[in-house]
């Protein structure tokens, strides 16, 4: 029997994550209804609350419906959106968006 590229990868992945059995494991007792998550596993993603004060850029784009290139060039080109340091990172204020908005429906040009 041939073992494929892909099947490889997998057993490559398994072999080098230590964590490869804990997360699977997760997978399968997640997809279960009954079923809750070891306590040992101290890393687990929470969900976003709605309204969050500041977006990802990512987010930013999703909510104005633009592209990364056309929101980089509104805010640091054109300085119509504000944006926000968080040590490294990079946020856009919920209420920034709101405001670049209200602009263009105003007629406002920034």
């Amino acid at each position: 029997m041939a073992t494929t590229r892909l099947d490889t990868l997998e057993r490559l992945r398994h072999e080098l994550d230590p964590r490869s059995d804990v997360t699977s494991d997760l997978v399968r007792e997640s997809s279960s209804a009954n079923a809750n998550p070891p306590d040992d596993v101290t890393h687990r993603e929470l969900p976003r609350p709605k309204g969050s004060l500041l977006l990802t850029i990512p987010e930013a784009c999703a909510e104005l419906r633009i592209s990364r290139a056309q929101f980089y060039i509104l805010a640091n080109k054109q300085g119509a959106i504000e944006t926000v340091h968080i040590g490294k990172l990079r946020r856009v204020p919920r209420q920034a968006l709101e405001q670049y908005v209200d602009g263009l429906r105003s007629g406002v040009s920034l």
